[in-house]
């Protein structure tokens, strides 16, 4: 019996490092990222350890639709990276017609604030 009980908790400890390794936000307390364009604001949230929400416009999407669209957005920023960079811009540009800034917050556990932004204007 302690025996199952102690290779599930070993089962579930390398699953989520696994979870954390493809996904390394989930151990940050919050994250938002904003885009701004001509016409829509896009605005996507995560609060830890399982709130997201999408917001397009006028419309806000919660669950799983929110957490989907969010880690594809995701696809495109590196987090790791001091700034965001140029290919990444236009990767976005190419999505979001009409891009004029793009806002990435990042508080980890420890209440550190991290901010990426890029605004148009300062080109």
């Amino acid at each position: 019996m302690w025996m199952k009980v102690i290779l599930l908790i070993c089962l579930s400890m390398g699953l989520s490092s696994v979870v954390y390794a493809d996904y390394p936000w989930l151990q940050d307390e919050t994250l938002k990222v904003t885009i701004v364009t001509d016409d829509i604001l896009y605005e996507w949230e995560y609060e830890n350890p399982d709130q997201f929400e999408y917001e397009e416009g006028n419309t806000i999407y919660r669950g799983d639709k929110a957490k989907k669209s969010f880690e594809e957005i995701l696809q495109y920023i590196d987090l790791s990276e001091p700034e965001l960079k140029e290919r990444l811009i236009q990767q976005l540009s190419d999505r979001y017609a009409g891009l004029n800034r793009i806002t990435v917050k990042k508080k980890d556990m420890n209440q550190c604030l991290q901010t990426w932004l890029w605004d148009k204007k300062q080109i």
